[in-house]
């Protein structure tokens, strides 16, 4: 079967770390103990991922992952301004289930990998909005150019694990591509421009 280029979405990052389709948060994660856990967890890569989704010719949703996303976070819900988080994503790592497609995702029509090589977000700002969920503004790095996103993140929990003490949360957030200067099959509407990013992370304290 032929790859059909046009087929080849476009961004992400995700990177962040989300399954193929992000999960419901657990609504019986208690705000309280994430307040609890103020300190700082590194990402366990593993069993963290980026989800990303963009419409593809105006009828459906294309899907695709980056595993094995790196970085930190500390969410103090008490104190918001307390809170950190950084998460890198390497291009190398994106997956859309076609070997053709994800090619030509790492080529210059899109995240140029050889040239730029990971995609990062830094949180800059925390508010509360309500139990277990903030709003977080910051600065997400693709294809050499930064730009200000905001995401919300719902935490999920944190538990004494036979790993050592661990906790985690979702987010979700949506970038428009051509910001960063993707702007490929936007002229004849092939792919969309908006682009959405669940990103699932679980991390072990340190």
């Amino acid at each position: 079967m032929k790859t059909c280029k046009s087929c080849a979405w476009a961004t992400l990052v995700g990177a962040i770390g989300a399954g193929a389709i992000f999960m419901s948060p657990d609504t019986e994660a208690r705000p309280s103990e994430a307040a609890a856990v103020a300190s700082t967890f590194e990402l366990d890569s593993v069993h963290s991922m980026i989800v990303f989704r963009i419409k593809h010719m105006g009828v459906s949703y294309t899907y695709g992952t980056i595993h094995m996303p790196e970085g930190s976070y500390s969410l103090d819900f008490d104190t918001p301004s307390n809170s950190t988080l950084e998460v890198t994503a390497k291009v190398e790592n994106i997956d859309t289930g076609n070997d053709g497609r994800d090619k030509h995702l790492k080529s210059p029509d899109f995240f140029s990998s050889r040239q730029f090589p990971e995609i990062s977000f830094v949180g800059k700002s925390f508010e509360k909005i309500a139990d277990g969920e903030m709003l977080v503004t910051g600065e997400l790095t693709m294809l050499g150019k930064v730009n200000p996103v905001e995401a919300h993140i719902t935490w999920v929990g944190d538990a004494q694990t036979p790993q050592g003490h661990k906790s985690g949360f979702e987010a979700e957030f949506k970038i428009e591509r051509s910001k960063w200067g993707m702007t490929k099959y936007l002229e004849n509407d092939s792919l969309g421009d908006e682009v959405t990013l669940y990103v699932t992370v679980e991390g072990r304290a340190g």
